[in-house]
């Protein structure tokens, strides 16, 4: 899976590995809105960026969802010592 692989990729791979997802969603990274407040890109003058590098990316980039957070629950395997106590 490449680095920089989307979020169909990172679901396609967990449920081939038998994974199931909790929770996901895309988020603005931290290091971006510590840099936009010390420039005082925000409100008015952050949307109309956000309104430009989503038309100008054709829909493809949305510069407030830098990260991806997932979260991802393996199935719990039963053992001889829980199956004795069932």
């Amino acid at each position: 899976m490449a680095s920089d692989a989307g979020m169909n990729e990172v679901h396609r791979v967990s449920q081939a590995a038998g994974l199931t997802r909790l929770y996901s969603a895309y988020i603005e990274s931290p290091m971006q809105v510590t840099l936009r407040r010390r420039y005082h890109i925000s409100g008015a003058v952050w949307q109309v960026a956000r309104l430009f590098i989503r038309v100008l990316s054709l829909g493809r980039v949305d510069p407030s969802a830098t990260d991806y957070v997932i979260v991802l629950e393996r199935p719990v395997m039963a053992t001889a010592a829980t199956s004795a106590h069932a």
